[in-house]
């Protein structure tokens, strides 16, 4: 059911980030989770961060504003102790611990701020995850995993520089620009498939995988990740047709020899089990 569910909703023309993110939480990790709680959470922040924010005019006072509410006020903050716990990624944990990582951290802003009418999108920086606010005389960023702090493109450039490795002579304009709602979940599920693969949760990358074929219909090389993961749980058939699949789709395939090694073995180890 809640799969049906998941798929409806990245089928919408314009997917709702808070549903999307908590039903997201739901299909990885949290099957019995209460989005309907959680919403009213987030309801209940909006409600909570009103007052502060239309005492301000410009987009710009009102977005620094709420900023300040959330992560000063309401204590939400940067996990700088245990940055890879995978609960820094799923909203319901960083409503609950108010705790989180760039990306987390910016979905929660953007909710709120969309919700009060602020200008406010997310971009998807090498490395580090911010927000844009859209203003009259240009765009702006704030850093959510700093306290909502403001930044300048020279910060922008620094932050690429320090967390991804990437010389500022290198910085892509392009960086700058608003990240989609499909691209955001994309990039939450990615940071969440190498942590599980990290730890060898297998089921749960698995999961992560699934879900990214559902936004990525066209990334055939997904259907590869599924199959080897399926092979790494001893799913020997289902690896099989995820991999024979692949290769189907991709007949010139870099990584083709590699593949046919694989399901060479795998079948081998298959008749031997049955």
């Amino acid at each position: 059911m809640v799969w049906q569910r998941i798929q409806h909703i990245l089928q919408q023309k314009e997917i709702d980030l808070a549903e999307a993110s908590l039903v997201l939480a739901q299909c990885v990790a949290y099957p019995d989770l209460d989005t309907v709680l959680y919403h009213d959470r987030l309801n209940a922040l909006t409600t909570a961060a009103q007052e502060a924010v239309f005492a301000h005019a410009s987009a710009p006072a009102r977005a620094e504003a709420l900023a300040n509410f959330l992560f000063v006020q309401q204590g939400f903050t940067g996990n700088t102790l245990n940055y890879s716990d995978p609960r820094n990624s799923f909203l319901p944990d960083v409503l609950e611990r108010r705790l989180g990582i760039p990306i987390s951290l910016s979905v929660l802003y953007i909710i709120i701020a969309q919700r009060l009418r602020i200008p406010a999108h997310g971009v998807g920086l090498p490395g580090h995850f911010v927000v844009g606010i859209v203003d009259q005389m240009g765009l702006l960023w704030l850093d959510p995993f700093n306290e909502g702090v403001w930044l300048s493109e020279k910060d922008c450039r620094r932050l690429v520089t320090e967390t991804a490795g990437i010389e500022a002579h290198l910085f892509d304009e392009a960086w700058l620009h608003p990240t989609a709602v499909d691209q955001i979940l994309i990039r939450m599920l990615n940071n969440l498939r190498l942590i599980y693969m990290q730890r060898q949760k297998w089921s749960l990358v698995r999961r992560t995988v699934r879900l990214l074929r559902l936004l990525q219909p066209q990334a055939t090389e997904l259907w590869r990740d599924e199959g080897l993961v399926e092979l790494q749980m001893g799913n020997f058939a289902r690896a099989m047709s995820l991999l024979e699949t692949y290769l189907q789709q991709v007949p010139d395939a870099p990584d083709k020899q590699i593949i046919q090694q694989q399901l060479s073995g795998t079948i081998d180890k298959w008749v031997r089990l049955n």
